[in-house]
Formats: structure tokens, sequence, C-alpha cells
């Protein structure tokens, strides 16, 4: 969730409610005028924090390493951990091996193109006249939380990469009516 959208969802509100933009489950909304680009490094550090997730979960749900209470206590060998053996906070891929090393590198790859993607699209529309709005429509939820495509305003529309849910739905303000009332 974007918590600095969402905050903003009242100051910029009255733009959905003039141009008779209905989103059904609004979470935040941006003005892309005042954004800054997302650099290559912001990317590759997301990226790299996400491959440490997707890892983690993978083996934590599918790895032969059972993970009942019963053996809580039973790592895999692949997880680096602090020095309380609390968090972990890095990996060693070279001990990951067949079925879920090539699960992983798929999750992987696919995540890869999946931010990528995101980021594009919003550097595509920063410093435009532009409204970015952030919603609980992305993935399964279209059916029943459908995006208005045919809208005078709308532009592009893509979904959340770290959580399919949501979606990024960006509106021309260039072509927005405005009620002084």
């Amino acid at each position: 969730m974007d918590l600095y959208a969402y905050s903003q969802i009242d100051k910029y509100q009255k733009i959905l409610d003039d141009n008779k933009i209905e989103i059904m489950r609004l979470r935040g909304i941006r003005l892309m005028e005042g954004e800054e680009l997302i650099t290559e490094d912001d990317i590759l550090q997301r990226l790299e924090n996400d491959k440490l997730n997707i890892l983690v979960n993978w083996l934590q749900q599918h790895s032969d390493v059972c993970w009942s209470s019963e053996h809580a206590d039973d790592d895999h060998e692949a997880f680096i951990w602090d020095e309380n053996h609390e968090n972990i906070i890095d990996y060693d891929f070279k001990k990951v091996h067949g079925a879920d090393r090539q699960a992983i590198k798929y999750r992987w790859a696919k995540n890869e193109k999946n931010v990528r993607a995101q980021f594009a699209l919003f550097n595509k529309y920063v410093g435009q006249n532009v409204l970015y709005v952030h919603a609980r429509q992305g993935g399964g939820n279209r059916r029943d939380y459908p995006i208005d495509t045919k809208h005078p305003m709308y532009l592009a529309d893509i979904d959340d990469a770290f959580d399919a849910t949501y979606c990024d739905i960006y509106y021309d303000l260039d072509k927005a009516v405005t009620n002084n009332e």
C-alpha cells in the first residue's frame, strides 16, 4: 500500500468526483507533476530485497525442511541469519537445489519483469499533469471491481508488483473538468 498516496485522498478526491471517476476501492492519489523518477539504483535495491523475500517464502512453504512447530529450529541451509539468529538477512543460493532452485529463479525473473514494468509506467508520467490513483482493483479483483478504461481521462493501469490485488491507474488531468462550486 502506498501510504503517502493514501494520505492525499482527501486532498484530491474532488478531482475524481468532478470528473465522474469512480474508484470503488480507492487506496491513494498522487499528482505526478511533483514526483521524482525512480532511479535504476532504487529499482535494483527493491529487486534485491524482493529476492530475499521470495527465496525465504518459497523455501518455508515448499522445501523439504519441515516447518511444523516440532521442527521450528530447523533452518534451510541457504539462510544467513543475524548474530542473534532472529532474522534472515541474506542467502546463499548455491545451497538451493533442484525444483526449489528452478521455482525461485522463475519467481525472481517474473518479479523483476513486474517491478520494472510498474516503475517504467510510473516514470513515464513523472513531471506531467497526470493523476496517479492507487486502488485495490488489481489482479483477481478486476472482475468484481473493473477499471473504466473507456473514461476520456484514462491513460493506463498496471498491477502492483508487490501485491497484485492493488493496481496503479493513471488519468490525464489536461482532460479534466473542474467545478468551482
